[in-house]
C-alpha cells in the first residue's frame, strides 16, 4: 500500500535521535512512518522515476528524473529526517530553511573583488558509493545496512537524481568536508566564502585578491583560479566547472548566484528592461499578442506541459524584483501598479518599513474631497487592508484619491465611526497595495518625534505633506453632554496641523502609525484657541481590535 502522508509527525528532535540510533533497514520504515514491505517494494520497483530533458541556455540538456508519487513520499520524509540531522552551516544558502539567493548574495555586498565558480556536474558526481560511506562514516556511523539502505533511497541509476526530493539535503551534507575547508582557506586570505548548491562564491574587500584565491596569468593576463582551491575541490571528488569560473572587481557588474551587489542588492538590467519590454508591450499591443511575441522570440526557459501564462510570468519576474529589492521597494512599487491596472491581478500588499522610501509611503495616503460643498479631509491605509480616517470627515458624501499617483476617485462608504474618539473607518472598491503598520507598544511621551501625513489645505495635483515635529503637550476634551462627560485624551504637537490634514497619520520613527490627525490650524482663525491647537488622537485599540481584518 503506498505511502499517503507527506509530514513526519515526530519533532525535529526526536527526529535527529532517531536517525542516529537507526540499527536495521525496518528501523528506518518505522521512522518513516511506513509499513517495511512498502518501503521494500518502492525501493526495488523497476518504474520508480520518470525521465524528460530540459534545456539549458547553453544548449545543453538536462535530465531530470522525479520519482513517481510513492517514493516521492518516502523521500519527502526521509528529506525532513536528514535535514534535522544536518543542521545549517552559515556558509550554505542553497536548499536550507530560512535561507535563499537573497542571503546568500548579501554576505558578498561591500566587496572589491568576487570569484565566482561552479562544480561541474553536481548532483550526478555524488554517486552511491558517496552517498553510502556518508552515513557510514562520521558523525553518523550507521551499520552497513542501513547506510546502504539510505543510499538506495536516495539515489537512482547509481547517483543523486535531479528532481529527487532527498538530493539537496544530501548533496550539503557530502559537501561539509569541502565546505569547511573552504571557508578556512577564505578566513585566512581575509576572504568570505558562501555556497548555494553547486554554485560558490568567494569574495574580498580587500583592494588586492589574494594569490591563494586566484591570480592574473602574467602572459595572458586573463585570470586564472588558485591551484589551492582546486586541489580543495578535487579531494571532496568534485571538480571546479571552468565554463563558468568567473572574477569580476567593483568596476564591472559583480553578481552572486544571479543577483548585482555591486551598491546595495539588485537584479541585473537585463531582467529590467525584459520586464519594462514586457509590460510595454502588453500596453501597446494587448496581452494576447503580447504573449505570442514573447513565447516566440524571448521565451528560453523549458517547461514540462504547458508553459504559464504571459501575466503569470511577467508577474514572476516582477516579484524577484520585489524580492530581491525589497517589497516596498519604489521601482518594484512602480512596475507592480502597472500590472495592476492592466489584468486587475490582486497582489499581497506592501507594508511600509523604517526605511520604506517617501514615494511608497505616500501610496498609502488617501485623500479625501466632497465634490459638493469642498470639504476635504485625509486618510490613510492601516495593516489588514482598512482605511481609516476621521470621523468628522465622513459627514460629508467623500470621494477618495490619490491624487500623487492617479486621476482616478472612488466613492466612500462609512463601514463605522466613533464619535468621541473622532475615528472612523472607511471603505472604497479598490484594492490598498500600500498599507501602514500600526504600533503594538506607542510612545506617547513629551519631546517623541512625530510626523504628521496628509493634504493640509489641498490645491491640484499637490503631493503628501511630510510635516516633522514632536509631541509637547497632553490634553483631556469633553465629549458630548452625559453625565458624567466621556473624556478624551489627545496629544498637541509642535508641527502644524493645517485644514485637510484631518484623518491622516501620525507616526513614530519607525513609520507605524501612533495616532489620528483630528484638529489643526485654520488660517484665518475663526475658532477658539483651544480647536487651533494641532492635535491628534491616539489609536484605541478598543475600537481597532473590532474593525474586520480584509485581505485587499
Amino acid at each position: 500500500m503506498a505511502p499517503k502522508s507527506i509530514d513526519l509527525k515526530i519533532s525535529e528532535k526526536d527526529m535527529r535521535a532517531a536517525f542516529g540510533a537507526l540499527s536495521s533497514p525496518r528501523a528506518i520504515a518505522d521512522l518513516l512512518e511506513v509499513e517495511y514491505k512498502t518501503l521494500c517494494f518502492y525501493l526495488y520497483k523497476k518504474q520508480n522515476y520518470e525521465e524528460f530533458e530540459l534545456k539549458r541556455a547553453s544548449g545543453k540538456p538536462r535530465i531530470i528524473s522525479a520519482p513517481t508519487t510513492p517514493l516521492k513520499i518516502i523521500q519527502r520524509k526521509l528529506a525532513q529526517v536528514l535535514y534535522a540531522a544536518y543542521g545549517s552551516r552559515s556558509v550554505v544558502h542553497g536548499f536550507t530553511k530560512g535561507r535563499s539567493i537573497r542571503t546568500n548574495a548579501k554576505r558578498h555586498l561591500g566587496a572589491e573583488w568576487i570569484l565566482n565558480f561552479d562544480l561541474q556536474d553536481f548532483f550526478p558526481t555524488i554517486h552511491f558509493g558517496r552517498v553510502s560511506g556518508l552515513f557510514a562514516g562520521k558523525p553518523y556511523k550507521l551499520p552497513k545496512d542501513v547506510s546502504e539502505t539510505l543510499a538506495r533511497i536516495c539515489c537512482h541509476k547509481g547517483a543523486l537524481p535531479i528532481g529527487a526530493p532527498t538530493s539537496p539535503v544530501v548533496a550539503n551534507m557530502i559537501c561539509g568536508k569541502m565546505d569547511a575547508e573552504l571557508k578556512a582557506l577564505a578566513w585566512s586570505t581575509g576572504c568570505t566564502y558562501t555556497r548555494y548548491a553547486d554554485d560558490v562564491s568567494i569574495s574580498t574587500k580587500a583592494l588586492v585578491l589574494d594569490k591563494r584565491i586566484a591570480e592574473r596569468n602574467a602572459s595572458t593576463r586573463q585570470w586564472e583560479i588558485s591551484k589551492e582551491i582546486e586541489e580543495i575541490v578535487a579531494r571532496n571528488s568534485f571538480q571546479v566547472n571552468p565554463d563558468k569560473t568567473r572574477i569580476r572587481g567593483r568596476r564591472s557588474s559583480m553578481e552572486v548566484t544571479g543577483v548585482r551587489v555591486n551598491s546595495g542588492l539588485n537584479v541585473s538590467m537585463q531582467h529590467h528592461r525584459q520586464v519594462r519590454a514586457m509590460l510595454h508591450a502588453w500596453e501597446k499591443f494587448g496581452e494576447g499578442e503580447a504573449q505570442t511575441e514573447h513565447r516566440a522570440k524571448y521565451q528560453t526557459k523549458q517547461y514540462k506541459g504547458d508553459s504559464p501564462p504571459f501575466r503569470d510570468i511577467l508577474r514572476g519576474k516582477i516579484e524577484f524584483i520585489g524580492f530581491i529589492r525589497g517589497r516596498d521597494d519604489r521601482i518594484y512599487l512602480k512596475l507592480l501598479q502597472r500590472i495592476q491596472k492592466l489584468g486587475g491581478l490582486k497582489a499581497k500588499p506592501i507594508i511600509i518599513g523604517q526605511s520604506t522610501h517617501e514615494s511608497v509611503i505616500r501610496q498609502g495616503i488617501w485623500l479625501l474631497f466632497d465634490n459638493i460643498d469642498g470639504h476635504q479631509g485625509t486618510a490613510f491605509a492601516a495593516q489588514g487592508g482598512r482605511l481609516l480616517t476621521a470621523a468628522h470627515n465622513v459627514d460629508h458624501q467623500l470621494v477618495a484619491s490619490r491624487p500623487s499617483f492617479d486621476k482616478a476617485e472612488y466613492p466612500v462608504t462609512v463601514v463605522r465611526r466613533d464619535d468621541s474618539l473622532d475615528i472612523a473607518e472607511i471603505s472604497i472598491q479598490t484594492p490598498l497595495p500600500v498599507q501602514f503598520p500600526l504600533a503594538t507598544d506607542p510612545q506617547f511621551n513629551l519631546q517623541t518625534p512625530v510626523c504628521v501625513l496628509g493634504f493640509p489645505d489641498y490645491h491640484l495635483d499637490d503631493s503628501v505633506a511630510f510635516r516633522y515635529g514632536k509631541i509637547v503637550q497632553e490634553r483631556w476634551y469633553r465629549f458630548g453632554t452625559t453625565k458624567p462627560p466621556i473624556r478624551v485624551k489627545h496629544f498637541i504637537v509642535d508641527a502644524d496641523i493645517v485644514k485637510g490634514n484631518s484623518g491622516g497619520p501620525i507616526l513614530d520613527q519607525n513609520n507605524q502609525v501612533i495616532g489620528i490627525a483630528v484638529k489643526g490650524v485654520n488660517v484665518p482663525s475663526l475658532l477658539s484657541k483651544d480647536d487651533q491647537l494641532s492635535s491628534f488622537v491616539p489609536l484605541n485599540s478598543d475600537f481597532l481590535s473590532t474593525l474586520p481584518n480584509k485581505t485587499t
